[in-house]
């Protein structure tokens, strides 16, 4: 899908985080409003559209570096987590912008990413591990690329991605693998997570976080669609396992979970990743005439 480029002015740039998650985000940094890779469980690509957005569209934060330097001087230091890595970040540099600043503030940071383009700010994600923390999680849920380009149309490929992560490691930084979503029956053998999980441990990768599939209402029927014009004698399963709310049934979800275990074990992977960062350490820096 071509996709247009609009400028969109922001009132807000920096997004507090009410509920935990495992990426250990207290603020959210979204440059970008939309995404290009289609994904079919995911929201951004379905954000509602408005006076301003279509289907076709991303929005652009061209301010939100400006705005940003304004609500670090009141936000209290925590960690930022950033997405939507675009193909027009290569032209725009909002994200890199928005790095320095965060940078400048010693402000720890996690980038959640299925983007190589993250290559580019390897320099300055090394130096925010170096003053405070920073972590580059590459979202990964399988390696067959048929597969992926039914689900991650548009997104760059797991080899793309695997790659990228091996480069980040060899630059320093913390980096693993967000095994998430695992699409059930599909994604979720023991073959497949075995291959992904050795390949991101042999790319030097630090840590997995692992989640199956969520069916969130604004992207249920979507994805359901795509069970049943690609997987069709999953359809069954898929309705009862999800019969009840957004997440699987827990028999499944305790059964993948130890299907998990031993091959995150095995490869030396640890679950999870914990933010070492000491604020007390993370003296901010003055930016306002940066």
């Amino acid at each position: 899908m071509k996709m247009n480029y609009r400028s969109f002015q922001s009132n807000r740039v920096l997004d507090k985080v009410k509920s935990k998650s495992v990426f250990h985000c207290n603020y959210t940094i979204t440059p970008y409003v939309g995404c290009e890779y289609g994904c079919v469980y995911c929201r951004k690509c379905i954000e509602a559209v408005t006076p301003e957005k279509s289907p076709d569209t991303i929005l652009i934060k061209d301010d939100a570096p400006n705005i940003l330097r304004k609500e670090l001087k009141s936000a209290k230091k925590a960690l930022v987590c950033i997405s939507g890595y675009q193909q027009v970040e290569n032209e725009k540099r909002i994200i890199r912008k928005t790095l320095e600043i965060l940078s400048m503030r010693r402000f720890p940071v996690h980038i959640i990413t299925r983007s190589d383009i993250v290559l580019e700010d390897i320099d300055i994600l090394r130096k925010i591990a170096e003053d405070s923390w920073c972590a580059v999680s590459f979202c990964i849920n399988t390696l067959d690329e048929a597969i992926s380009h039914i689900f991650e149309p548009h997104a760059p490929s797991p080899k793309q991605r695997i790659k990228a992560l091996g480069k980040v490691a060899e630059a320093g930084i913390p980096t693993g693998i967000a095994l998430m979503p695992i699409i059930p029956y599909i994604t979720d053998s023991k073959e497949q997570l075995e291959k992904v999980i050795s390949t991101a441990a042999d790319m030097k990768a630090g840590y997995a976080l692992a989640a199956p599939l969520k069916l969130e209402d604004e992207y249920r029927a979507r994805v359901i669609q795509v069970i049943k014009r690609h997987f069709s004698k999953l359809l069954a399963r898929y309705r009862k396992m999800y019969e009840f709310g957004p997440l699987p049934d827990v028999r499944y979800s305790r059964e993948l979970k130890r299907k998990i275990r031993p091959l995150l074990d095995r490869y030396d992977l640890p679950e999870g990743i914990e933010p070492t960062y000491n604020l007390r350490k993370t003296k901010q820096v003055r930016i306002e005439n940066y």
